[in-house]
């Protein structure tokens, strides 16, 4: 079983093991820029070597890149959608370059689209930046959708990116969204 915690990069993104290490974690999740802002960050070479070699030398098994809060792939604003998928597509680049292979995601708030709506557009971004990083091997084990949190399918094969066509979607109050079963795979699909 892992045991983590979000950690803070603070001073670099290295400096999550850091606290990882202090802790006696074996996974943690970090952000790889300022959640709450849209403007991209780009690793220097410099900062991207010391986090693989921190990754290398650590007893992280594994560690999770969280997107951009920001982020609304399912809302009816076209100019917040164009962010949004720009934002998620930096994001996986990042993760690709920083040897991190999975990113959490919460893919947005559909507003006054209806469900259908909302779902095509959120499908539609998911397959725009597969096709814009497909040559990466980020994925998305889990999902935030509401207050659930959706967990990636065993039965979904271990190459596949954001695991989700999603099927099965169920709208609550207000539009948000809630899964009542897992999703295909869009890497395999798209």
């Amino acid at each position: 079983m892992l045991l983590g915690v979000h950690c803070s990069i603070s001073g670099g993104l290295h400096k999550a093991f850091n606290e990882a290490s202090s802790l006696g974690i074996d996974t943690f999740q970090i952000f790889t820029k300022n959640q709450r802002q849209w403007k991209e960050k780009i690793v220097g070479a410099a900062e991207k070597t010391i986090f693989i070699n921190s990754l290398k030398n650590s007893n992280i098994k594994t560690a999770f890149s969280h997107a951009s809060y920001l982020i609304n792939l399912a809302g009816d604003n076209d100019i917040l959608w164009e962010r949004s998928v720009k934002a998620l597509t930096s994001e996986v680049q990042r993760c690709n370059e920083l040897g991190l292979k999975f990113t959490i995601l919460h893919p947005g708030y559909a507003k006054s689209l209806s469900e259908q709506e909302g779902i095509k557009k959120t499908i539609r971004a998911l397959k725009t930046v597969i096709h814009a990083t497909k040559n990466s091997k980020v994925k998305c084990p889990k999902y935030q959708l509401g207050n659930k949190i959706i967990k990636r399918s065993n039965k979904i094969p271990a190459p596949a990116f954001l695991p989700c066509l999603l099927n099965n979607l169920v709208f609550k109050q207000r539009n948000k969204f809630t899964l009542n079963s897992l999703f295909r795979t869009t890497r395999d699909a798209a």
